[in-house]
């Protein structure tokens, strides 16, 4: 479930991309205020196109903290995805995403993680998160100047890529595009 490609941006918008096309009218993508705009404007584009519906929860500015109850009050049961930071690209605050993903998943929405900010500054246990996706770009943590994004398997290959007619069309390969 491992997709390299050029940067996390570029990641996000490939994938929320394939998302749009698995969207209706009426649906809802939840994300935060507190989200770099690499994981917010993907998101936003992928629901216009869908016709659905974006909405951002806010964070408190004194602190820079995301109070979960700020997401978890946006989902409901037309919510599809839940885009969380895994930390701030700015302020550093880590929020608590246990509760936000047990949310979404109640509800049967799948969550996708930036986890560019988080990833330097401690290790990530994928499966005791829980959530359907993460993504991040190893340059931060002195790397390669790369993306990495990490798909639950069975998602990865639910969802359409928008390939060329040469690249594979199983697995994580058939979103990397180009020579890596």
């Amino acid at each position: 479930g491992v997709v390299f490609g050029p940067n996390m941006t570029s990641l996000t918008f490939a994938f929320s991309r394939a998302v749009s096309e698995t969207l209706a009218p009426g649906d809802r993508i939840v994300g935060t205020r507190l989200d770099h705009d690499a994981n917010v404007t993907p998101w936003r584009l992928a629901a216009e196109r869908a016709g659905a519906e974006h909405v951002l929860a806010e964070f408190d500015p004194v602190s820079g903290t995301l109070d979960p109850h700020n997401v978890v009050g946006l989902i409901d049961e037309r919510t599809r995805w839940v885009t969380v930071p895994g930390a701030s690209n700015l302020l550093g605050t880590v929020p608590d995403l246990a509760p936000i993903i047990d949310a979404a998943h109640h509800v049967g929405a799948r969550v996708f993680v930036d986890a560019v900010a988080l990833a330097p500054h401690q290790p990530i246990d994928i499966s005791a998160l829980g959530c359907d996706v993460l993504v991040t770009s190893p340059y931060k943590w002195y790397a390669p100047h790369s993306g990495a994004m990490w798909v639950e398997p069975n998602l990865l290959q639910s969802l359409p890529a928008f390939k060329v007619r040469p690249s594979e069309n199983i697995g994580p390969r058939r979103f990397e595009t180009g020579m890596p």
